[in-house]
């Protein structure tokens, strides 16, 4: 690298040295941070950007140099890394580069499931865009339906896809996705009517949970003076995901430990009463169905353990005992 091998004599010969040369190192230094970094967040799309090798190649480059220099580089009581330090210290981004970066760094905690953040993020670059007045990317408001669905904002979701589709019309890039994505939207909506507001106790219906306003779970019997809590998501207007159900009422507490496919129990499921009973079995579509076991701890020996069959979350046998070790769970 003969720009190196210039910077050290001139370090020799004057010990001062020159300092264009050092701030030309050190511009190109950062360059190499600042692509390096965006590439790497890129790299799952270089698919798409045949560019991204050559890129990648003059990243390497400029590494490289910012290596050599960061490994014999000694300004009087300053380190070099010190020095980049505080020359990236006072490196900006623009308003709308920021926008940018906070958008990456959305999508990139929408694909690890992490919704809630990723969802924060988005309001970061709407408040970003509000103070700067700079014009969004018309992609943006579909992305930021996509990421408020997944956060169980079915309000802002249906608000984003309104603004893409009347920025874009028929044009835009991801027209029928956004299309798709409001059929989803709606698929999820639930109507004051299906839910268990003034609904008599044993009523089917969908309750709205404790712990996160505007999300439904469905009760497949209503009980007025229980409240109900959900660790896991929501994805537009209905629980989703994996997750415990807390059920609290003035009996006692129950656990109800599973997966949610848009509000409705699904797969294997196991219950935990407050007073040591626990169950386990599988759900179809918010109904028990095929084997359950049921233990009960104040039975005598031999009786704690039973099994029962349900078909379409009707039960079809009697309760009856089996080996004790089955409810070992």
């Amino acid at each position: 690298m003969m720009v190196g091998r210039t910077f050290l004599s001139a370090r020799v010969a004057d010990p001062l040295w020159d300092r264009r040369i050092l701030e030309r190192l050190l511009s190109n230094a950062a360059s190499a941070i600042l692509i390096g970094n965006h590439g790497q967040i890129r790299q799952k799309r270089k698919a798409n950007l045949p560019e991204m090798e050559e890129v990648n190649s003059d990243i390497g480059r400029w590494l490289s140099q910012m290596r050599r220099i960061t490994s014999v580089l000694i300004l009087p009581g300053i380190s070099a890394m010190a020095c980049v330090s505080a020359m990236m210290a006072s490196f900006e981004l623009s308003p709308e580069m920021l926008a940018d970066k906070k958008l990456i760094k959305a999508e990139l905690l929408h694909e690890r499931q992490n919704y809630a953040d990723a969802l924060k993020v988005m309001d970061e670059i709407i408040a970003l865009q509000k103070e700067h007045k700079f014009k969004f990317a018309d992609e943006f408001h579909y992305k930021y339906a996509r990421i408020a669905l997944s956060a169980g904002s079915a309000r802002i979701a249906i608000d984003s896809i309104g603004r893409y589709l009347e920025a874009t019309g028929r044009e835009g890039e991801f027209y029928k996705v956004a299309l798709a994505l409001l059929i989803e939207v709606e698929e999820t909506q639930i109507s004051v009517e299906e839910t268990c507001t003034g609904k008599p106790e044993g009523s089917l219906c969908w309750k709205e949970l404790a712990n996160h306003s505007g999300c439904f779970v469905w009760d497949d019997y209503f009980y007025e003076h229980q409240t109900v809590t959900w660790s896991g998501g929501c994805y537009g207007s209905v629980a989703h995901g994996q997750g415990t159900l807390i059920l609290t009422s003035d009996w006692g507490n129950s656990s109800f430990t599973g997966r949610l496919e848009k509000g409705k129990q699904v797969g294997h499921w196991v219950v935990r009463r407050d007073n040591g009973a626990k169950e386990k079995g599988e759900y179809v579509a918010g109904k028990r169905e095929g084997r359950w076991l049921l233990f009960r701890p104040g039975e005598a020996p031999g009786e704690r353990c039973n099994s029962v069959i349900f078909r379409s979350g009707d039960q079809v046998t009697d309760w009856k005992n089996v080996n004790e070790p089955m409810c070992d769970f």
